[in-house]
């Protein structure tokens, strides 16, 4: 009996160990995956690039090939969530490790909503860690809300600290936009974080607040206000029909000069314009030529309008103001990204020296007229619109 079971057990134990690298290798096919942002499944679950995968790697591992050959072959779509399942529990347990290490962290929230229309609040916690001495900002999860209140946003960031073991007692910052129901004094929900953990101190987020001056001085100007709308509806008259698109792409190429089309504004994102203006001003000839054909083939179109709009003087010397205030902001904003610059003592000095270089524009335009300085600094630069 004995002599029976040996070879028995030998066996099993051969299966399981086939089973186990099999089990392996669909584990880190779905981990390859998902660390490259790629889907798992395509239009037809059969052919999409999890499956393609396993079958390109069967080539190198014939155990894997007999396995997918089963009726059974733990490859389903219920095995692939359980799996991503894990791989994101596993991350999210070492950020928590290593916040607890450093014991003090800062919360950052922000919302949006998908294209459901449903609201999600994106949360990260910034913290020191205490190997490097280097400040990270690590995105935790996104969480659903129902409600956009003060009380609802501060009850989700509250049930967040719960879950993920974070004490808030060790919570030293808050950082969010400058709505009313995140910032406010009252009933915001830095303030009643704060009720609860005074040690909490709020600030406005930087890129934010560098978003809300550019729109602010955008708006203050009448001339730069009015140049950013009719750059808003050429992008929309080019995105509206190839028939628009295409005439602007021939008359580009024509003058040896780059055929991508002009996109239309983010009406948010004040920061994200400097490429469309330089755009416009590097390919101005082009856009006024193209103006001009589509308003002869087309006369109901928006083509007259915006031609006449762009053969303005005004309208030039908008887009040629808003390019000199957006362009460093726009710097300053990128700098407040970079993961190098997540230290305030270094923050600190490029803000300071922006305040300092917008601070010397406005004294330059308090003695000379704005248009000489800017079609100055043009010239300087030797800007297409010279001729």
């Amino acid at each position: 009996m004995v002599h029976l079971l040996s070879p028995l057990s030998c066996q099993k134990a051969a299966e399981q160990a086939t089973s186990r690298e099999c089990l392996l290798r669909i584990l880190t096919s779905v981990r390859f995956l998902a660390r490259q942002g790629l889907a798992l499944r395509g239009g037809d679950a059969d052919d999409g690039n999890f499956q393609q995968l396993l079958r390109l790697r069967c080539d190198n591992a014939p155990a894997l090939k007999a396995w997918l050959n089963k009726k059974t072959t733990t490859t389903s779509w219920l095995i692939q969530n359980e799996i991503m399942e894990m791989l994101s529990h596993a991350i999210l347990r070492k950020i928590i490790s290593d916040i607890h290490d450093a014991k003090q962290f800062a919360l950052i929230i922000d919302g949006t909503q998908d294209l459901g229309g449903i609201e999600q609040e994106a949360v990260c916690i910034r913290y020191v860690d205490r190997k490097t001495l280097k400040p990270c900002e690590t995105f935790v999860g996104l969480h659903e809300l129902v409600s956009t209140t003060g009380q609802s946003l501060a009850a989700m960031a509250q049930d967040v600290l719960i879950r993920l073991d974070l004490p808030i007692a060790f919570l030293r910052g808050q950082t969010y936009d400058g709505a009313a129901n995140m910032s406010g004094i009252h009933n915001g929900c830095q303030a009643i974080i704060t009720d609860k953990q005074p040690l909490a101190l709020f600030v406005h987020c930087g890129a934010h607040c560098t978003n809300l001056v550019a729109q602010s001085a955008a708006c203050a100007a009448p001339c730069t206000q009015d140049a950013m709308q009719w750059l808003q509806g050429l992008g929309n008259f080019y995105g509206a029909s190839i028939k628009y698109r295409q005439p602007f792409a021939d008359v580009a190429i024509s003058q040896c000069l780059p055929a991508n089309a002009i996109k239309p504004l983010c009406p948010t994102r004040w920061l994200t314009r400097t490429p469309a203006i330089e755009s416009v001003l590097d390919r101005y000839s082009v856009v006024l030529e193209s103006l001009q054909e589509a308003k002869a083939t087309d006369p109901q179109s928006r083509a007259a309008g915006l031609l006449d709009r762009f053969e303005k003087g005004a309208t030039v010397l908008g887009l040629m103001m808003a390019l000199r205030v957006f362009s460093p902001l726009e710097r300053l904003n990128k700098s407040l990204h970079e993961h190098e610059q997540l230290q305030s003592s270094t923050n600190l000095p490029l803000c300071a020296h922006r305040i300092h270089s917008m601070s010397y524009l406005r004294k330059q335009t308090a003695t000379l007229p704005s248009w000489i300085l800017i079609l100055s600094h043009y010239h300087a630069e030797g800007s297409p619109l010279e001729g």
